[in-house]
């Protein structure tokens, strides 16, 4: 049986774009990040903005709760696979 997660999820025209607080991000339950990502699309549940070109995954956090590691996917409406590339904020303490 796969594990469920909550992942958030922050859909955006800029992969180098800060990322909003955790709070103000759509969210969904899935077994892995490209699914959830792919579960957002199929849903409609992201911004209807044709400038949209990443998803951004939450999936690992700080203590203080703020978002530590990302994982990047390219989104596009025809296209709800992608490849999986990674992001580490706040890369200088490590």
């Amino acid at each position: 049986m796969v594990a469920v997660h909550l992942y958030h999820i922050h859909f955006t025209a800029d992969a180098d774009e800060p990322i909003p607080p955790v709070a103000e991000l759509p969210s969904i339950e899935a077994g892995e990040p490209q699914k959830a990502v792919e579960a957002m699309l199929v849903a409609g549940r992201y911004p209807q903005d044709p400038s949209i070109r990443w998803a951004r995954v939450v999936v690992g956090f700080y203590p203080d709760g703020s978002p530590g590691f990302l994982l990047r996917f390219p989104v596009h409406v025809e296209r709800t696979e992608a490849a999986m590339d990674w992001e580490l904020l706040g890369s200088d303490s490590f």
